[in-house]
């Protein structure tokens, strides 16, 4: 491998609004650039258009469904440039996807909104964990106490 493929960190390249007035944001990912746009009728028609076919695929596994339906079509819809096939997107590192969804997430929030809700149960969960593994510590101190 040379230096030059050396595979380069995601990087932001321009973000503003375009001559529409829609929000953008163009960026790097490995050797593809990408801009996710704001939604808009026609990517909101195309969104619905992709989770429609990929819910006629049979993918094997419901997770590989939800992953391919809730993340990768809205990424797909939302974006434009040197993109890559639903398979692709599915072998990509787990790094470039957050990235891209991190980016989508600033133009389009309401496609992705339910993540919020997603990692805001995984805060409380995360919490509640931390909390119940603190009692556990002070139950096992107290005991070790009495012997």
């Amino acid at each position: 491998m040379n230096a030059g493929d050396i595979p380069q960190p995601p990087a932001v390249l321009a973000d503003g609004f375009n001559r529409e007035g829609l929000q953008f944001v163009r960026f790097k990912l490995r050797n593809r650039t990408i801009t996710v746009t704001e939604p808009t009728y026609e990517s909101g028609f195309l969104r619905g258009k992709y989770i429609g076919e990929a819910m006629s695929e049979d993918f094997g596994d419901p997770m590989i469904q939800a992953l391919v339906t809730n993340i990768l079509c809205p990424l797909r819809a939302c974006s434009t440039g040197d993109m890559p096939t639903l398979d692709e997107m599915r072998k990509m590192a787990e790094a470039d996807i957050e990235f891209w969804i991190a980016q989508a997430r600033k133009v389009a929030p309401k496609w992705f909104a339910w993540l919020d809700e997603v990692e805001k149960q995984i805060g409380e969960l995360s919490e509640q964990e931390q909390k119940a593994q603190i009692k556990k510590k002070g139950r096992k101190r107290r005991a070790s106490r009495k012997s």
